[in-house]
């Protein structure tokens, strides 16, 4: 059925909103996909914050050409539904790709990765990275590393010098 005029006006501006502003975007080919798989696939992408949007390739062209990004040939000449994240560049691809393990209907044609094309081969190396939270205790870590050391060395030599002590003390008794 189509859509009025009402819902692309609708599907126009979340779309204005959210791509422009964007860090990542996934686009899925989901012909072959089962009702059944692609409510599964949204609701992995519910838990996380992030949905499943299916547009009109017309519309989606549009707001492409608005935000100057461009996709990889013939990606919009099927079908295509897209993964927005608005805050991490990571996150929809490792959540699409596992998914994939379970449904290989679903095909990943791409993705928009801060406005820059990456295929699906990239895609798939974009995935095995850590997510940003991961990345953020990495760092943590880093620093923390050599305080811990230090820490480590400080208590050492108190631990020495109560070790000697006590077995003066020991010694004298």
């Amino acid at each position: 059925m189509p859509l009025s005029k009402a819902e692309k006006t609708t599907i126009l501006t979340q779309l204005t909103e959210q791509v422009p502003t964007s860090k990542a975007i996934v686009f899925a080919d989901y012909r072959g996909t089962t009702v059944k798989e692609l409510e599964s696939l949204r609701d992995v992408l519910d838990k996380s914050g992030l949905k499943f949007t299916v547009a009109k390739n017309t519309l989606l062209k549009r707001v492409l050409d608005d935000a100057g990004f461009t996709v990889g040939d013939g990606v919009l000449d099927q079908p295509i539904g897209l993964v927005i994240d608005m805050n991490d560049e990571v996150q929809p691809a490792k959540l699409v790709s596992d998914f994939l393990k379970d449904h290989p209907n679903l095909k990943i044609h791409g993705a928009l990765v801060n406005g820059q094309w990456i295929n699906r081969a990239q895609v798939a190396e974009f995935a095995k990275l850590p997510s940003r939270d991961q990345l953020l205790g990495m760092v943590v870590g880093t620093i923390a590393a050599p305080l811990t050391g230090f820490v480590t060395v400080l208590t050492g030599n108190l631990r020495g010098l109560v070790s000697v002590l006590k077995q003066q003390a020991e010694k004298n008794a």
